[in-house]
């Protein structure tokens, strides 16, 4: 800001608006010495009447310049704030106290009588406060709360402070402490210390600093951190004149290291020591001059460093020779940085580039993810500015027009995973059975204050869950053969195996042959539950074998069961809706009717459609599916075995008489429980056991058989000249449906054509803020608003009544009273709704990580399908208020995303279910006219659902659970 006055004003003297004799001088702390007492000096410019001084605060108590005839003060100051919520020393420009003018005053008038201008009125500064903040408000309470630990203060939250600090500060500085590793307990409110606490403690520095030499003595790296920590407590002492600047930094630039501004530091040191004992007091002093560096700064570097040195020495952190080791010295450096941690973004695409078609990788920008999700830029003047590396720890973060990392090095983020111990938090992923390795392997991803120090580090998962890891080690090592260690008995066994398939072949009978559940459970009962891999089963296994050399040795008896004609009680009924017929039980294996058949009158044949009786009876359902589970590809099949569970889990989601084709359903309520991709022609149905396929008998009034077959196409065509084609109950139905709807529909038009339609009155007193409200819902305008709360609320009066029974002149009076009103309510809700679904939208685009996409894509939809055409009517009157609670549970389920996005797919998983039951039940989303009663009552359940989920502070509108959902379903 100072530069850019200075060029106006000195473009204004140029230009001669200003007169001439006029010298201007900037003052602020980071100027060099020589350019800093040019305000003292006397000025060299010739002819000079005037000059003006553009200073910062630095100018109200440091400093004193004679002859100072006016003061202009702005009001404000960048006054330096440390920010606990964003862990970020701030800089922001802030209105000055009254004691901050006063002392600006008084910088006018010290020799004579002088004039203060104030850029702002009386009434600012009477409201202005007293007094700047004393720094323990503006500062990080870290050293503070050490110390009083230390001297045994007790609760530093009741310490009589003069001013007490924020408490939001002190938990900050309590966070701090934790992280460096001062505290036995962070979440005790008495702050006890450890070994390394009690160390830092006695170390006049800030506890970063400390933390980083007392790493030091572990890798013999203290003199060089030592110096660096001494190097960052002072000020830089590299100057960069302004007429100067590209000189300074040429000779800077000899001493900067591309990885890293801490070994700057150093080499910086080690060029300075080197030419202090060659040179002179004197000519080392010219040195320092001719390479732009501070000689007092200079020297207080070196008092630093002894001063340390000295006050270190009791806790055994002596310098020793110099060394060369970069890595070392930044995991020093780290252990006092955990939380200052930066990975390098990916740019975000532009709009006119997603189309394109690239095989490059996205380009990294330059902008990084540091803890807590704060982001940051390395600030210009750093030596890695120009190459910005993967990954980078600061020594400082401040926020001025954005936040900057200042003093940066790259490094390997996997560094801080050791110093950081409980502090990291680790999720593991994707544990699958390698075969050359010969154990369970995953994907560890190790996080710190939310920055991924580990993406994806393969792991052995034994040491997290060891039953998961010996079940995937039967099935894919012994049950599959997935392994390169094959004894005596895997051999002998997979011969037996394939007799048992031949011979259930030749006998028609699949379904007795042993799959790969019955073989896991032989092995199951059989290997002690530490045997999870490879190596451990060889260990066990050497004198297993010599005790008990048969004991892994199958026979037929482990694999059959025993009793393979044992008759299920089975229903003698098949009732669906309104239709009823008798079923009958054999068990003929190999023959037509071996298993269920049914028996239909041949009146009835015509109009009988076979997809319900795919699904057989609720008893067989969990064999059946089980079976067509194992006719699926090998490939796809991995994923959901045991095929019995499976099919259990697919049942639970189910409704208790599904109708839709068993294929699809089956395929898409695998796909979305496992997330496997499997198509209804992944299935082949032609492949299940005559047992586990409809039978179907053709019958004579009398009940005489007609004709078996297990096609009912085959047995329609055959008898198709004896039957006649009567409507079906179900098409008596729909067609009593169809013309029940386009009763209705005809009733409201009629009700509609007699209503005063209140859109005039409405829209004079609309503002062009609630017209874009409209707008925004889906509506073309102001009448087609109206016409659909119109129709909204006739359909709200028609709700559980019999159409036949009204009078449409009767429902059009009760529906006129209120109807103005009732738009205006609308408008209102309307208006809540699209606000919302605008905050919910735009957090689900400020979202980038890939590893979100699935679940962003399902939150944008959702958001979608609470807004359909024709949203009041299509939503309901009474259902409209709760949209705004939707929207914000779908916005508080976005927000929370990154913090636990392992909860948030738990929670998914039953979301699904219920959507499952929703949709296996015929239901749609958005709603379609004429749906069944407990369709509407589900659909909204579904919503409260998703809100006792993910948003439970909202609260739901009454008690929802599964389970409900389900009896919400299948009542009637």
């Amino acid at each position: 800001e100072i530069r850019d006055a200075q060029e106006v004003i000195q473009g204004g003297i140029t230009a001669g608006d200003l007169g001439k004799g006029i010298e201007v001088l900037p003052l602020y702390g980071r100027l060099s010495s020589a350019e800093q007492h040019r305000v003292f000096e006397t000025s060299k410019v010739a002819g000079l009447r005037r000059r003006i001084i553009l200073a910062t605060n630095v100018a109200e108590t440091s400093l004193t310049i004679p002859n100072i005839k006016y003061v202009i003060d702005s009001g404000t100051a960048r006054i330096s704030r440390y920010s606990p919520a964003a862990k970020v020393q701030r800089l922001p420009i802030e209105a000055i106290s009254k004691a901050s003018a006063d002392q600006r005053a008084g910088r006018a008038g010290r020799t004579s009588p002088g004039v203060v201008i104030r850029l702002y009125s009386e009434d600012e500064y009477e409201a202005k406060a007293e007094f700047t903040d004393p720094e323990i408000l503006r500062t990080n309470l870290a050293s503070v709360i050490l110390q009083a630990a230390q001297l045994g203060l007790g609760d530093i939250t009741k310490f009589p402070f003069l001013q007490a600090p924020d408490p939001r500060g002190v938990r900050d500085g309590l966070s701090l402490l934790a992280e460096l590793g001062c505290l036995k307990d962070s979440k005790s409110k008495e702050v006890e210390l450890t070994g390394v606490g009690k160390a830092l403690a006695r170390l006049p520095i800030e506890p970063r600093f400390g933390r980083m030499l007392l790493e030091s003595k572990k890798h013999d790296l203290v003199r060089e951190v030592m110096i660096i920590v001494a190097g960052l407590t002072i000020q830089d002492p590299r100057e960069r004149p302004v007429i100067k600047r590209v000189q300074a930094d040429a000779a800077h630039a000899r001493f900067a290291d591309p990885t890293s501004d801490f070994l700057s530091l150093l080499n910086l040191w080690n060029y300075i020591e080197t030419n202090q004992k060659k040179l002179s007091s004197s000519a080392f002093r010219r040195l320092c001059k001719g390479e732009f560096l501070n000689y007092l700064r200079v020297r207080e570097w070196q008092d630093l460093v002894r001063q340390i040195t000295s006050i270190a020495k009791p806790l055994e952190l002596i310098p020793g020779q110099p060394k060369v080791d970069p890595d070392g010295i930044h995991k020093s450096l780290l252990s006092g940085l955990l939380s200052q941690i930066g990975l390098r973004q990916l740019s975000e695409k532009k709009a006119g580039d997603v189309a394109k078609k690239s095989d490059k990788p996205a380009k990294a920008s330059n902008e990084y993810l540091g803890s807590n999700a704060k982001k940051f830029v390395i600030f210009p003047g750093s030596s890695l500015a120009k190459k910005p590396p993967a990954a980078v720890m600061s020594a400082e973060l401040v926020e001025t027009s954005r936040v900057f990392a200042r003093m940066n090095a790259a490094i390997n983020p996997e560094w801080a995973e050791a110093l950081a111990g409980d502090l990291v938090k680790r999720s593991f992923s994707e544990p699958h059975w390698e075969k050359s390795q010969g154990s369970v392997v995953a994907y560890e991803r190790v996080m710190l204050f939310g920055v991924p120090i580990v993406v994806s580090r393969r792991m052995q998962y034994s040491r997290l869950d060891m039953k998961l890891c010996r079940e995937l080690f039967i099935r894919h090592a012994l049950v599959q053969g997935e392994w390169d260690s094959i004894k005596a008995f895997d051999k002998a066994n997979r011969e037996l195996l394939k007799k048992l398939e031949d011979v259930a072949a030749n006998s028609k009978k699949p379904q007795y042959t042993p799959d790969e559940d019955d073989v896991f459970r032989f092995y199951d009962a059989r290997i002690p539950a530490e045997v999870v891999s490879t190596r451990s089963f060889e260990g066990w296994w050497r004198k297993a074998e010599r005790e008990t050399p048969n004991l892994l040795t199958m026979t037929r008896e482990d694999l059959l069961p025993q009793e393979t004609e044992k008759r299920i009680d089975l229903p003698s009924q098949w009732i669906f809706g309104e239709q009823s017929y008798k079923l009958e039980y054999k068990y003929h294996p190999g023959e037509i009717e071996d298993g269920l058949t049914v028996l239909i009158p041949l009146a009835d044949l015509p109009n009988t459609s076979r997809d319900a009786f795919d699904w057989l009876v609720p008893e067989l359902r969990t064999e059946l599916i089980a079976e067509l589970i194992r006719t699926l590809p090998k490939n796809i099949r991995k994923y959901v075995v045991p095929a019995a569970d499976w099919s259990k889990k697919a049942l639970a989601t189910l409704p208790d008489n599904p109708t839709e084709p068993i294929l699809e359903t089956v395929a898409k309520t695998l796909r979305t429980l496992s997330g496997t991709h499997m198509l209804p022609t992944d299935f082949k149905l032609e492949q299940l056991p005559t047992s586990l396929r409809m039978t179907y008998k053709a019958t004579s009034e009398s009940g005489e058989a007609l004709g078996v077959s297990l096609s009912l196409d085959e047995l329609k065509q055959k008898f198709a000249p004896q039957t006649t084609t009567p409507e079906s109950s179900d098409a008596k139905s729909l067609a009593s449906d169809s013309d029940y709807l386009k009763l209705k529909d005809q009733f409201v038009s009629d009700v509609i054509s007699r209503v005063a339609s209140p859109v005039s009155a409405f829209s004079e007193g609309l503002s062009k803020e609630d017209k874009l409200v409209i707008l925004a819902a889906g509506y073309r305008n102001v009448q087609d608003f109206v016409d659909d709360v119109v129709t909204a609320v006739i359909e709200g009066e028609l709700e559980g009544k019999a159409i036949l029974s009204l009078n449409a002149g009767e429902i059009a009076v009760q529906v006129s009273q209120g109807l103005l009103e009732e738009c205006s309510r609308c408008l209102s809700l309307i208006a809540e709704i699209v606000s919302v679904s605008r905050e919910a939208s735009k957090a689900i685009s400020q979202l980038q990580d890939i590893s979100l996409l699935f679940v962003l894509a399902n939150q944008k939809k959702h958001v979608a399908s609470l807004l359909p055409k024709k949203l009041i009517s299509t939503t309901g009157i009474n259902q409209l208020i709760r949209l705004t609670v939707y929207l914000k549970a779908n916005l508080l389920r976005t927000s929370k995303l990154l913090e636990d996005l392992e909860r948030d797919r738990r929670l998914e998983i039953e979301l699904n279910q219920a959507i499952l039951l929703f949709e296996n039940a015929g239901g749609v989303v958005p709603l379609k006219a004429g749906m069944p009663e407990n369709i509407v009552k589900a659909r909204w359940a579904l919503e409260e659902f998703r809100v006792s989920l993910f948003a439970q502070q909202l609260g739901t509108a009454e008690p929802v659970s599964l389970d409900r959902i389900k009896k919400i379903l299948n009542s009637k």
